[in-house]
């Protein structure tokens, strides 16, 4: 019984590997639509390893917030946004460890802010299913303190497409209800004849300032789209995003240096909501409350940069909403423990910033998180000039 379950077994894997190894092949008639997700990140990075000599890596804050045109303006290095869609710490480890190759005397900049270590209900340690985990990942997760079946669909990951649903537990299930939750209404493909040329004098001529278009509670799909093509020329796809009981509330702009910015349309519904959650916050004392399964992840990673012949490794620290830190205790307990992190990532010899974020109101995010579209820009020149000083 043993024998027929171990060959069941190297059938199911093989079969699995040859199905994804065919779909993997046959499903990449674009090479821009590879950088919706981190796999498709990293066969970017393999493919272009010396077009790049600053990486934004991090999940979705530096993936919508940071703008690889702007910090290379502002620069002069070449950048490109590697950075990812609920990218945390679970699937960047596993990642990190095959971009390490590839990351010889480059600067890397790593987005991170306290929800990374955070320990809370809707941060179980179980891990996104947006990238893989081969056997030696698997067996070191468990040893971590990961649960087997908190980490069985990344295993599988390993040997079958991200969309093969048959053998992904509930994932019919989960991917219905977030269709649900945030649903895309409208798709397009955009062809755009600007340059880069345009885009450096766009760029050029664009003032650093905080938004200032925040005036009407509505903007329709024409004039988001409009801005899209003056500040966006590189955008490749859009999607519209609906809200949980109100359509076309963002626009999500794909861009081919990897960046996913977002235009609000709906800014009185985006405030509504920031009201509502803010009360909720409100309702109970919050103190920071860190993951050790989180932390230990952290501090590999940190470990692998160590050994990974960069050129430079600079941490970014990045702060929420001003609503998220009512809380006075809660703001206090954040910094305490970020001021740990500074120290662990200076102690291991690199450079740690905290922008100066409380120049940003409500309105300069489109949830708790996110900064908007303007907002995004202002903030990666705030972050440009930064890196200047740190990097000459």
């Amino acid at each position: 019984m043993y024998l027929i379950s171990t060959l069941l077994l190297f059938v199911f894997l093989s079969s699995s590997t040859a199905i994804y190894k065919y779909f993997d092949a046959h499903g990449k008639n674009d090479e821009y639509n590879t950088l919706r997700n981190p796999r498709g990140k990293l066969d970017y990075l393999k493919a272009h390893v010396g077009e790049n000599d600053l990486i934004i890596w991090g999940d979705s804050r530096a993936y919508i917030g940071v703008d690889p045109a702007i910090v290379s303006q502002v620069t002069g290095l070449r950048v490109f946004n590697y950075a990812s869609m609920a990218h945390w710490f679970p699937t960047q480890y596993p990642q990190l460890k095959r971009m390490q190759p590839y990351l010889k005397n480059k600067t890397v900049i790593w987005v991170i802010g306290h929800i990374n270590f955070e320990s809370t209900h809707k941060r179980p340690e179980g891990i996104n299913d947006n990238f893989y985990l081969d056997l030696d990942d698997f067996f070191e997760y468990l040893s971590i303190g990961f649960k087997l079946k908190d980490i069985t669909n990344n295993l599988l990951l390993s040997f079958m497409p991200d969309d093969f649903l048959l053998f992904k537990a509930n994932s019919v299930k989960k991917r219905f209800s977030d269709f649900q939750k945030r649903s895309v209404r409208t798709q397009g493909l955009v062809s755009l004849t600007q340059d880069k040329q345009i885009l450096e004098t766009q760029i050029q001529n664009a003032e650093p300032s905080l938004p200032t278009d925040l005036a009407s509670p509505m903007r329709n799909l024409d004039e988001a789209l409009k801005e899209a093509q003056e500040y966006y020329p590189d955008m490749f796809r859009y999607d519209t995003v609906d809200g949980s009981d109100a359509d076309n509330v963002l626009v999500s702009i794909l861009r081919k240096n990897g960046q996913n910015p977002h235009i609000e349309l709906n800014h009185e519904y985006l405030r509504a909501q920031q009201e509502k959650h803010a009360k909720e916050e409100m309702l109970t004392e919050r103190r920071m409350t860190p993951n050790q399964v989180m932390e230990e992840l952290f501090k590999r990673m940190l470990e692998l940069f160590k050994s990974s012949q960069l050129k430079q490794l600079i941490v970014v620290e990045y702060r929420d909403t001003p609503y998220h830190y009512l809380d006075s205790g809660f703001k206090s307990s954040v910094s305490t423990y970020m001021d740990n992190i500074r120290n662990q990532v200076e102690s291991s010899g690199f450079i740690y910033l905290a922008p100066d974020m409380s120049i940003y109101t409500d309105a300069d995010y489109f949830d708790y998180n996110h900064l908007n579209s303007t907002a995004s820009r202002q903030f990666s020149f705030l972050l440009s000039h930064r890196l200047v000083e740190v990097l000459h």
